[in-house]
Parts: structure tokens; C-alpha cells; sequence
């Protein structure tokens, strides 16, 4: 496969204490994203942290179709 069909992939990874404003937060970031080409994939529950930092309950990616694309995201005010 020929680095074209890649997806530039961040793996983030957060203490959620309050599900309702996480989950409102998504929605209202997703078609942010979107605009962008971007999109959430994996999202994990973290029920047990066996290495680093434990304050970690949540860890999900980020996609997006070139690190250009990222950055031009996260550079959006």
C-alpha cells in the first residue's frame, strides 16, 4: 500500500469526569472535524491503567487524511 491511502492517525488519551458535557462536546466537534476531513475512530472506556498516568479513563483517535489536514485543524481557533 503506497503512503497516499494512509490516514495521518493521533491517539489522545483524557480524564472524562463528567459524560454528559464529554458527550456533548463531541457533538458539537464532530462536524468541525468533518469540515476538516477529519473523524473520530476508536474510543475506549479505560477501566485499568497498568502503566503512566492513571488520571486516563478515556483514550480515542483522531483521523485525518495528512498531518496538513491536522494541523490545520487543531490551528483553528
Amino acid at each position: 500500500m503506497g503512503a497516499e491511502g494512509r490516514k495521518h492517525v493521533l491517539l489522545m488519551g483524557l480524564q472524562v469526569t463528567d459524560e454528559a458535557t464529554y458527550a456533548s462536546y463531541r457533538a458539537r466537534v464532530t462536524p468541525i472535524l468533518s469540515s476538516y476531513g477529519g473523524a473520530f475512530g476508536h474510543d475506549f472506556i479505560v477501566a485499568r491503567v497498568l502503566k503512566g498516568d492513571a488520571r486516563i479513563n478515556r483514550v480515542f483517535t483522531l483521523l485525518f487524511p495528512d498531518r496538513a489536514t491536522r494541523e490545520r485543524f487543531f490551528a483553528d481557533a
